[in-house]
């Protein structure tokens, strides 16, 4: 169990799992065991400074800080307390073709029980700094992920009747795509769209099963050269009717 005050910013607590409780200033999770997250509400972009008092009242590893919150999933982890209480690490969450987290930096320490820590955490550019109680615990270069924004893949139907275009935008910007047929006589040509898009962090489940399911429509394009759209987290199937094809 572990307990947060004093948060600067502050703002209303968004519990994403656990038993979060607000009373009198104090954040409180209760569950004993499990990763047990609770968000603050995204910010202005860019630069940022975060405060809080933190402690731990019960269980053998301590808490966690997440920074940078980015496109797919991407984070920065301040985890003090790690390894059954033998040290603090920062370690980088990124959503790229791997996912391995990699601990950026780590340095020897102990949490003592009930005690309240000061915490603060400050970015500037690609620059992390964090701070236990005053004392800078990491100072680091921490660069974003280089994620790619889009991708493609195209194909004919056997017949060579239509045109199958695929795009996957997996961040949170919608994107404009200039789709170009080469040999491809000129337009309208007719288009049948299935898509799938959400929330990364939508699901189906009993009560609600078609959160998240392939929505179909139809368009015409101009012709060989056409913008087309790709939603945020998002995958689209075009299906571009060949004029003349037999």
């Amino acid at each position: 169990a572990v307990e947060f005050s004093k948060l600067q910013p502050a703002a209303d607590i968004a519990p994403e799992d656990g038993d979060w409780q607000t009373a009198d200033g104090v954040v409180r999770q209760t569950r004993p065991h499990g990763t047990l997250r609770a968000l603050l509400p995204p910010g202005d972009a860019g630069d940022v400074s975060f405060e809080c008092e933190a402690r731990t009242v019960s269980g053998r590893e301590g808490f966690s800080v997440f920074i940078r919150c980015g496109d797919g999933g991407s984070h920065l982890e301040w985890r003090l307390g790690a390894s059954s209480n033998r040290s603090h690490q920062l370690i980088d969450h990124q959503s790229t073709h791997s996912t391995t987290p990699r601990v950026l930096t780590e340095k020897a320490g102990t949490l003592e029980e009930g005690r309240p820590y000061r915490l603060r955490v400050e970015t500037s550019g690609d620059r992390v700094r964090c701070l236990l109680d005053g004392e800078v615990i990491h100072d680091v270069e921490a660069p974003a992920p280089a994620i790619d924004r889009l991708f493609a893949s195209s194909s004919l139907s056997k017949d060579a009747s239509e045109a199958i275009v695929k795009l996957v935008n997996p961040t949170a910007t919608p994107a404009r795509v200039r789709l170009q047929l080469e040999g491809v006589a000129e337009g309208p040509l007719p288009c049948r769209i299935v898509r799938l898009a959400g929330s990364p962090e939508d699901e189906n489940s009993i009560a609600e099963p078609r959160r998240v399911v392939p929505m179909e429509s139809t368009a015409e394009l101009a012709g060989p050269a056409s913008l087309v759209e790709a939603p945020a987290h998002s995958l689209t199937v075009l299906r571009v009717k060949l004029t003349g094809a037999p």
